[in-house]
């Protein structure tokens, strides 16, 4: 093994066992192994590399798979604005110069891994550079986060759950349970698993329940709570800068309760009656006409 490839070896054996941010790396105190240090009982003191000149720039690595990509949120102002949410790998904002997803949730440490569980991503569509995810693992057994970004997903801020989110749970790839009033871009909801609908009124930074909105909804898949599963605006329903009057929003249960409505901008919530017992909406969408 020549010099070269003993850079090499050493380079992709660090690749594959470790993560590594952007450092310097001095190859003068780089111990290679090879099959002539077998005769040393592997012991490798004295296998170095002799050029002390040689120096390297670390970074990370870009690792194709990980569980499913349980959603695509596309932004309908800015043309290529998307986001992809995963069940196990996190968050990723495409790059439509360079052709390439970017992940966001990079500043994520391994305690904290159950939060690369993403159930849910919403982009706002009059300040695109504002986007939002609800994070948790219902196999973590701890509570979800929900974080805000106000530039495109490079930054967050978080604000703490005092439920578990469920992005790699039963029921991940349904609709998006962050939506965002498209009217009144402050205004945002979020449908969580089994603590009932959720609202912001400032942009994210602070949350509290609904508490007109009265069911959880009581269907579960592989012990899994399903809950409030999107949530969908009829914008022509209200007027830029005004909250939107009818909301829609659609709840996992058996005994067919499944779509309720709010014609007040979410401060009383009616059924609607869709005589499907048994069945469940799993998405819903306003075309541009309403």
């Amino acid at each position: 093994m020549n010099m070269k490839e003993k850079v090499f070896a050493a380079f992709t054996s660090l690749i594959i066992t470790g993560t590594f941010s952007s450092c310097s790396f001095d190859a003068s105190k780089l111990k290679i192994w090879d099959k002539s240090d077998n005769q040393n009982n592997n012991k490798v003191e004295n296998a170095v590399v002799e050029d002390s000149d040689i120096s390297y720039q670390w970074d990370t690595v870009s690792i194709d798979g990980g569980g499913y990509v349980s959603g695509i949120v596309c932004n309908k102002t800015e043309k290529g604005l998307m986001y992809a949410r995963t069940e196990k790998s996190g968050a990723f904002r495409y790059d439509s110069e360079n052709k390439e997803w970017i992940c966001m949730t990079d500043f994520l440490s391994a305690d904290e891994s159950g939060l690369m569980s993403v159930e849910s991503i919403a982009t706002d569509n009059h300040e695109p550079n504002r986007v939002y995810m609800a994070c948790g693992s219902l196999e973590s057994g701890e509570n979800g986060v929900i974080f805000r970004s106000e530039d495109y997903g490079s930054s967050w801020e978080r604000f703490e759950l005092s439920f578990p989110c469920g992005g790699d749970a039963a029921g991940r790839g349904s609709g998006e349970r962050l939506a965002i009033d498209p009217n009144d871009n402050r205004t945002i909801y979020y449908g969580s698993r089994s603590a009932g609908l959720w609202k912001s009124s400032d942009y994210g930074k602070t949350w509290s329940v609904v508490p007109s909105f009265n069911t959880t909804g009581n269907f579960a898949q592989d012990s899994a709570d399903i809950g409030i599963m999107w949530i969908a605006f009829d914008e022509q329903s209200g007027t830029d800068g005004s909250p939107t009057l009818n909301i829609y929003a659609g709840v996992a249960d058996v005994d067919g309760n499944t779509i309720y409505k709010s014609e007040n901008a979410g401060i009383t919530w009616d059924s609607i009656d869709t005589e499907l017992a048994g069945y469940y909406p799993v998405q819903a969408e306003f075309s541009e006409n309403g």
